[in-house]
């Protein structure tokens, strides 16, 4: 006996929605991590050349590693690979005690983990056949990370994507549970099992990105003009947040059946947790004297 499936599933269908939702998430991460990456490269340029703007690399041609050539700043050259430039004292040191060699070797290194087994053209410019400008972060976006403040929004963004996964991912795995348990239950014990075992670590693991999430600061500002709409503004850790805002209107006069309607719409578009709040504030105003049959 088979089972009639699709080989390129229904793009609406919970499958590949959530796959789709994985693939946007793992680029985020990707993103997330290159940006960390150079961010740490611009450090390290900054402690023997303040104010560098850009690194000159050469991709090997045999071993495809990267070599640093040159780092720049607005009037030019301030360090290149043959010592014809250095405006870095000999006796440079770090705080911990590595010259500037060791740094080279440290920039070329991480630069080497950011570009993987990319093509470089991806995230750089090319300036001939294996040679490319890497522009470094702006001195505010260094600033901000070495104050706390840059570390703070990625932790805000990073916390609520693990919530939203999470969600989503316990969401498809009940789902899928509740399938094999409708038919062949002995077939299907063994998978069941294994299920609900993943469900629980997901669970688990759901809760303390959510505790996690405790730990930050949510401010929201609602401006009511009287004569005019209202605005919302989020702030997460001090950090200006994009806001989602659902607004819960009895009031404003419903059929029940567009009530109803318009929750469900209102709760597909939102995240596992916000969905759950939002069907039930519709529900419970479904009595409600301004909604009518």
């Amino acid at each position: 006996m088979t089972v009639p499936i699709r080989r390129v599933p229904d793009p609406a269908t919970p499958q590949a929605v959530f796959l789709r939702r994985a693939f946007e998430f793992h680029d985020a991460a990707g993103a997330a991590m290159r940006r960390a990456r150079l961010l740490r490269v611009a450090y390290w340029v900054s402690g023997p050349f303040p104010g560098a703007t850009e690194l000159i690399v050469t991709m090997g041609e045999v071993d495809g590693e990267l070599a640093l050539t040159a780092v720049k700043d607005t009037e030019g050259h301030r360090w290149t690979d043959d010592g014809g430039v250095s405006t870095c004292p000999d006796d440079y040191r770090t705080t911990d005690g590595a010259t500037l060699d060791q740094l080279v070797e440290d920039i070329e290194s991480e630069l080497d983990a950011l570009v993987g087994d990319n093509d470089p053209r991806r995230f750089w410019e090319q300036l001939t056949d294996n040679v490319y400008r890497v522009t470094l972060p702006a001195p505010g976006d260094l600033g901000r990370l070495t104050s706390g403040a840059a570390e703070a929004a990625a932790r805000c963004s990073d916390v609520l994507s693990h919530i939203e996964v999470l969600g989503r991912l316990r969401d498809h795995l009940d789902r899928i549970r509740t399938r094999h348990s409708a038919r062949r239950r002995d077939r299907a014990a063994g998978a069941a099992t294994v299920i609900d075992e993943i469900s629980a670590a997901v669970a688990e693991l759901e809760h303390a990105a959510i505790t996690e999430q405790h730990r930050l600061r949510l401010e929201v500002v609602v401006d009511r003009d009287p004569d005019a709409g209202t605005e919302v503004a989020a702030f997460l850790d001090g950090v200006p947040h994009p806001a989602e805002v659902t607004v819960v209107d009895p009031g404003a006069g419903h059929r029940l059946a567009d009530w109803r309607e318009t929750g469900r719409g209102l709760a597909d578009k939102a995240s596992p947790n916000a969905a759950a709040r939002i069907r039930g504030c519709f529900a419970a105003y479904e009595d409600n004297e301004f909604i009518t049959g």
